[in-house]
């Protein structure tokens, strides 16, 4: 009997000529560009199921790999589903982690090395990748670290390894803390000398020594040539280039790989994922196949028309035109609400209503707006499901400060409290002042005992003004206490000022305590309100147990990456969230700003809300655009008056009127592009099909 009908007959799957071609093109390269809800883990499937029963070829001789554990889960899960009566052996899925930590062991016997993770569990617990970080963070500067600080050196060293970056090039990888450059050489060395006899490895370190041996050891990279027939990998928008090097050079001379991806969904940029390698597949197998599966089983027709439209905008990707035969659906709905709360209460209002809350999801680009979310259905007994459990939230600096100010104002001679808090507020207290009261430890007011030392003209009124202000805190609500906080203590500029001197996303920052002030509304005392912080905190330590509940789910568009949901609300599309300032500096960032927008709208099967706060001016400069493709012809800009820019028009020294950067003069025009010099946002480079289309230029 035909494979595809005895499929079809004993598993009900039933593949479109698109997938029956991937699953028996088994033998050169092969990149198979699949569009969300096209079916790819299913059509990997069957053809590993058409390798073990029609070519007859052993499980252990078929590497499965992909990015990620949850993946290989799955993957694995599927392929028992389908096979458990058909094949005697399973074939093994791994992530390309865990199959580099194999050969990274293999060397390393083979070499007689010792080594030891220092990431995951680790005991004794400074001997952590993170602790180590922290130590040589305070050796180099003399100073804490903070938990935004830590991520961005983290992230750094990640994206330098799986970038293969090397040291002379060091200085161009951009990283918002200014000593990235130095701690990670200082990390490095000391991993290289923690002990002679033992080399100090993190999960990065397996790649890149897993690279470094099939590169040197040709018995180690010759056996596993030998063993892997046929090699697959999913997910590979999401490998960086070590990743993906890894798995071409165990893939030759044969080249039977199989590469499953899509570029339109690479959105882990930051952590060393490589898209470009993707788009020079060509290049490197000029014998090699892309197909493309553009069917999209899973949205209705109106999201699949608006997602497909909106990624087009991008042009570094595979042209592609995915599609469904799915009915019409419910129009997408974009709300703009003038306040977070109201937002937050919309929501809850609409997933009280649903029965089948397991089908809905909430999804967000930063794990600071989850707080808000549980914050609410907290409050509301609603259950929820983190997909990605992240209290970082609870331990950041503008967190610990608030707190350490109402800690003080209860007793405001803990010099020990005060230590972490008096730069931070406006009575100008110098450091020899402060290693004074630290000096003559706790006992009566700081200020009070700053009185009676000698002190500048300036300070004398200030401390006074301060002590006024902590002895007010004490007998306020949390709410009161805030205002009084940033506004008569200065926190709220202070924050501003620090943020610009240690290059920290002050917009974060500013979101966090936004965050703080909502879900100090409706406590009535400090305690309470610190209470809170820790309940909210166990609550989302808590969600996982809730797992295939009937609750919804909380994620950022990050993990959300997968899975899919009857309605999805994609809240906090702010300006200068998504996208970033930083996105909107780089075309590369702006690319994968609109892959990860992508993505979430691609979560939803039938019901597609997108939300942001503030009012239309604070929207995600995306929504507008959202706006024209469901209803093109009735949605016009009120701030804008004149005719549409066509074709002809765009010439160079036109001076023209963009919807989102004002006045403008074309400085350069190209095939497809031009540059525009605006007034008060200097040089953007625009596509010109996509303005005119979008109707997105007039005439001055």
């Amino acid at each position: 009997m035909d494979y595809f009908k005895q499929m079809e007959q004993s598993t009900g799957v039933l593949l479109n000529d698109i997938q029956k071609q991937a699953v028996l093109k088994t033998d050169g390269p092969l990149l198979l560009l699949a569009s969300p809800g096209s079916g790819k883990t299913t059509t990997l499937n069957m053809k590993i199921g058409y390798l073990l029963l029609e070519k007859k070829v052993q499980p252990e001789s078929i590497m499965a790999v992909t990015f990620s554990r949850a993946a290989a889960e799955d993957m694995a899960e599927r392929f028992r589903q389908f096979f458990h009566d058909k094949v005697s052996r399973p074939v093994q899925f791994s992530t390309i982690h865990s199959f580099a930590f194999r050969i990274v062991k293999s060397y390393f016997q083979k070499k007689s090395i010792n080594y030891r993770l220092i990431e995951g569990d680790v005991e004794p617990h400074w001997l952590h990748k993170r602790m180590a970080l922290q130590q040589l963070f305070t050796n180099k500067t003399g100073k804490k670290i903070t938990e935004d600080e830590l991520e961005s050196l983290i992230t750094y060293i990640s994206y330098v390894k799986n970038r293969m970056i090397q040291p002379d090039q060091l200085q161009k990888v951009k990283c918002s803390l200014k000593e990235a450059k130095d701690i990670y050489i200082a990390y490095e060395e000391w991993k290289r000398n923690y002990d002679d006899q033992t080399l100090l490895l993190d999960f990065d370190d397996m790649l890149t020594y897993a690279y470094e041996a099939l590169l040197h050891d040709k018995m180690i990279l010759k056996k596993l040539q030998k063993q892997y027939d046929y090699v697959l990998t999913d997910e590979s928008q999401d490998n960086s280039l070590v990743q993906h090097k890894i798995v071409e050079k165990i893939a030759s001379p044969q080249n039977n790989l199989c590469v499953v991806a899509d570029d339109d969904q690479s959105i882990f940029q930051w952590r060393g994922s490589d898209v470009g390698h993707l788009l020079e597949f060509k290049s490197r197998y000029p014998n090699g196949q892309v197909l493309t599966m553009t069917e999209n089983y899973r949205s209705s027709k109106t999201i699949v028309q608006v997602a497909n439209t909106f990624i087009k905008r991008n042009k570094e990707r595979y042209r592609k035109e995915m599609y469904t035969v799915n009915d019409i659906g419910i129009p997408i709905e974009v709300q703009s609400f003038k306040k977070r709360e109201a937002k937050i209460r919309y929501v809850m209002d609409t997933v009280k209503e649903q029965v089948n809350r397991k089908e809905v999801a909430i999804l967000y680009r930063n794990n600071n707006s989850a707080v808000s979310v549980v914050n609410a259905m907290d409050r509301l007994n609603i259950d929820f499901y983190m997909k990605e459990i992240d209290t970082k939230f609870f331990r950041h600096w503008v967190t610990t400060d608030l707190l350490n100010f109402m800690r003080f104002s209860y007793h405001t001679g803990r010099v020990d409290v005060l230590e972490h808090i008096y730069s931070k507020f406006n009575a100008y207290m110098k450091k020899d002042q402060m290693k004074w009261l630290l000096q003559e430890g706790r006992g009566e007011c700081a200020f009070a005992r700053l009185q009676n030392t000698k002190l500048e003209a300036y300070q004398v009124s200030k401390l006074k003004q301060a002590k006024r202000a902590f002895d007010k805190i004490n007998k306020l609500s949390p709410s009161a206490a805030i205002t009084v906080i940033e506004d008569d203590l200065g926190y709220r500029k202070a924050l501003e000022q620090r943020c610009e001197r240690l290059g920290l996303n002050v917009d974060r920052a500013k979101e966090i305590l936004d965050a703080l002030k909502e879900i100090a509304e409706d406590e009535q005392t400090l305690k309470g309100f610190a209470d809170r912080l820790k309940r909210l905190e166990s609550k989302m330590k808590q969600s996982k147990f809730n797992k295939g509940e009937n609750v919804p789910t909380l994620s950022t568009f990050h993990r959300a990456k997968g899975l899919e949901f009857d309605r999805v609300y994609m809240i906090d599309l702010n300006r200068d969230i998504l996208p970033t300032k930083e996105d909107n500096d780089d075309p590369e960032l702006m690319e994968e700003a609109v892959r990860l927008f992508y993505v979430g709208m691609t979560r939803a099967r039938e019901h597609l809300e997108l939300l942001s706060s503030g009012g239309v001016q604070k929207e995600s400069p995306f929504l507008p655009q959202i706006k024209k493709l469901i209803a093109p012809s009735t949605v016009t800009s009120p701030h804008r008056a004149g005719t549409t820019v066509a074709h002809e028009d765009l010439l160079p020294n036109t001076t023209i009127e963009h919807e989102k950067f004002g006045i403008g003069t074309i400085i350069d025009v190209k095939s497809d592009t031009m540059t525009v010099d605006f007034e008060h946002h200097g040089e953007k480079e625009f596509i010109k099909q996509f303005c005119v289309e979008r109707g997105l230029l007039t005439k001055v």
